[in-house]
């Protein structure tokens, strides 16, 4: 139990300099430039991120799955998905600048739309590094390394604040250090192709000095590809119910609606590093092996998540609209008073997101990620149909309940998928608050 705890805490404060310097990155870009140049930014910004798990393909949680499952063998596959990402990447590059120029039309939002790519590929990288730190378990340097872009946003958009620059300048700033730190990021990923890695929960490999035989043996791409659909595709349909909002109410609204809702959304983000903290950093490897070699242990952290998810999500969701009104118009300015509002009743989804983070966590073992996927993008479907549908007539307002429908929705599927296909009947029984679940 210390054990897990000491994991989770040095997890959670990077996860939490993240979300802090991530909201105050928001609020500076907020308070330097317009209305309409925060929601313009906002919302390419957004949709280079949706985009961003096709041009992945969903590596990271790939690698995570086939070294979690085959141990010092998942090096087999890294070589070929590095090489599909060849493909890949660019092909996303390409969908970013030509869907976005049908979406705006301007010649400014067209420029900021390049500057802003590298975005796509940082993320991509950025990803798989992480991958290879939560395969080590070495959380101290996960949480550094996820909180390195998070470093590199708020120092630009400090420098905008106070030079007062606008946001094609902000873009050029984005552009040079995103474009860097894909570099980078690529680099630490790399050592995963040799298996020159620490791989945590599998034993040791004694010979170092050369890659495992199975790693020098060629995997056929197009089955690789076919493998990693999934993943690619959870995320993708992930991010549209989650982020899509945005862009589509630039798009139908305005950039000065899209400004308003991605101030809201910030704070939501913010609190959403917590259960992201847990499941997708912390217990995500974890939850391959324990499917693999203890699925008693699996049921165990299943009833705890879902309970502490639970009572947090709750408490989240009160303190959110208390505290709106006020803080709001102080950190963002009083330009964004209607964000105040919009979040009070955006925090609705605080427990329904909490608890699909738990219940959704089992759905990537074994075979069932290509369930979790249909779930996510049957949701994806209906959130995007929403927002076309109420957007029009309640501005802000329609994404708001575009999202609380697709939360509660997505949660319900979460929970069939779980219990037809992984629990049976133990899935709403035996929650707890029992620590025990993580003893080692």
């Amino acid at each position: 139990m210390l054990s897990a705890l000491k994991s989770i805490s040095m997890v959670w404060v990077g996860m939490l300099l993240g979300a802090g310097l991530s909201f105050a990155t928001q609020a500076l870009l907020a308070r330097t430039l317009s209305l309409d140049e925060y929601g313009l930014f906002s919302a390419i910004n957004h949709f280079i991120l949706v985009v961003t798990p096709l041009a992945g393909l969903g590596v990271g949680s790939y690698w995570l799955k086939k070294f979690g499952l085959s141990g010092w063998d998942g090096s087999r596959w890294v070589g070929t998905t590095l090489k599909l990402l060849t493909i890949s990447v660019p092909l996303g590059l390409c969908i970013v600048i030509f869907g976005g120029r049908l979406i705006w039309t301007d010649p400014t939002a067209r420029t900021l739309l390049i500057l802003l790519c590298p975005i796509l590929v940082m993320q991509t990288f950025n990803l798989a590094a992480c991958s290879r730190f939560q395969l080590e378990e070495r959380y101290g340097v996960l949480s550094f390394w996820r909180t390195v872009p998070v470093m590199a946003r708020f120092l630009i958009s400090s420098v905008v604040f106070v030079m007062g620059y606008d946001v094609l300048r902000l873009g050029v700033g984005y552009c040079g250090a995103m474009s860097v730190l894909s570099i980078v990021g690529l680099a630490l990923a790399y050592p995963l192709k040799t298996g020159n890695i620490s791989l945590a929960g599998h034993g040791k490999r004694a010979d170092w000095s050369q890659p495992p035989q199975e790693t020098r043996d060629s995997i056929a791409p197009g089955a690789v590809f076919k493998e990693m659909i999934p993943f690619a595709s959870g995320s993708f349909f992930g991010l549209i119910y989650l982020q899509s909002d945005i862009f589509i109410l630039s798009f139908l609204s305005g950039n000065e609606a899209a400004g308003l809702y991605n101030a809201a959304f910030a704070v939501m983000a913010a609190i959403y590093f917590i259960p992201a903290a847990i499941f997708n950093q912390f217990l995500l490897p974890k939850y391959h092996r324990w499917s693999a070699q203890d699925e008693d242990k699996l049921l165990s952290v299943f009833r705890f998540g879902n309970a502490s998810m639970l009572i947090l999500g709750l408490v989240a969701m009160v303190g959110v609209i208390l505290v709106s009104p006020y803080v709001i118009p102080m950190i963002f300015g009083d330009k964004f008073l209607a964000t105040a509002e919009i979040l009070s009743w955006l925090a609705l989804c605080i427990p329904f997101r909490f608890i699909s983070s738990s219940v959704g966590g089992c759905l990537v073992t074994k075979d069932n990620m290509k369930r979790k996927v249909f779930y996510q993008g049957t949701i994806a479907v209906i959130n995007v149909m929403l927002n076309f549908m109420l957007i029009p007539m309640y501005q802000a307002y329609g994404a708001v309940i575009s999202t609380v429908i697709s939360e509660i929705l997505l949660l319900a599927t979460y929970l069939f998928g779980a219990q037809k296909h992984v629990f049976r009947s133990n899935v709403l029984r035996g929650w707890n608050l029992n620590w025990k679940a993580f003893s080692q």
